[in-house]
């Protein structure tokens, strides 16, 4: 590992299963101990820099499961004793696990898979409305305590794209739209992918890096 921290002091720094290796829930191979004191010192102290000096808005934390809530709880206290409106935005899961439902009790908002998924399925047919009038009110009715925790999508830089998704049929040129009048109709934030608004393509290849 390529880390100065690593080299510093591994153990503390950095999660190991019980054979010794570092676990990679992250897919990176390297997942921090966030559950240590100076970790959490470092990560706030490092994001109190970027808004000093930077004035960053917020953050959004990539694989927030990993940092586990009690570790973003202490983030968002300090953070907003620092600034009162900074934006705090969870990607609730890893590939260890998904953490959606308990980040109902903090400061951040999430991104809602299950939307995205719903949305998807309504448009073409296979939804009900029971379920598109969840998704409307916010999902507050089970995952968030108010609509404005529930970051609302149907694409992101991972996976297909939208349009990819959809086929190549004539009824698919019209879905779009539907999709995003529903979007802006449902209380939440709302969340484009960068060039979604034009209906960009990946050519049907699912991993960006590729």
């Amino acid at each position: 590992v390529n880390n100065d921290l690593f080299k510093l002091n591994e153990s503390y720094y950095f999660r190991h299963e019980k054979n010794g290796l570092l676990t990679n829930a992250s897919g990176c191979g390297n997942d921090l101990r966030t559950e240590s004191p100076a970790v959490r010192k470092l990560i706030l102290d490092s994001l109190l820099y970027f808004i000093d000096t930077f004035h960053v808005d917020g953050f959004r934390f990539d694989l927030a499961e990993l940092l586990g809530v009690d570790t973003l709880n202490y983030l968002a206290k300090g953070l907003k004793t620092h600034k009162s409106d900074v934006i705090l935005i969870a990607e609730p899961w890893s590939f260890k696990g998904h953490i959606a439902h308990a980040l109902k009790e903090t400061d951040f908002s999430s991104w809602n898979d299950g939307f995205r998924e719903f949305m998807f399925d309504y448009i073409n047919g296979c939804g009900n409305c029971e379920g598109l009038k969840y998704f409307l009110e916010g999902s507050t009715a089970s995952l968030c305590q108010t609509a404005q925790q529930s970051i609302n999508y149907t694409e992101s830089h991972d996976d297909y794209a939208w349009v990819d998704r959809l086929g190549d049929n004539a009824e698919s040129k019209r879905k779009p739209h539907c999709m995003f009048a529903l979007l802006y109709m449902s209380l939440g934030i709302p969340m484009l992918c960068e060039g979604q608004d034009f209906l960009r393509s990946k050519r049907r290849i699912r991993n960006t890096y590729n």
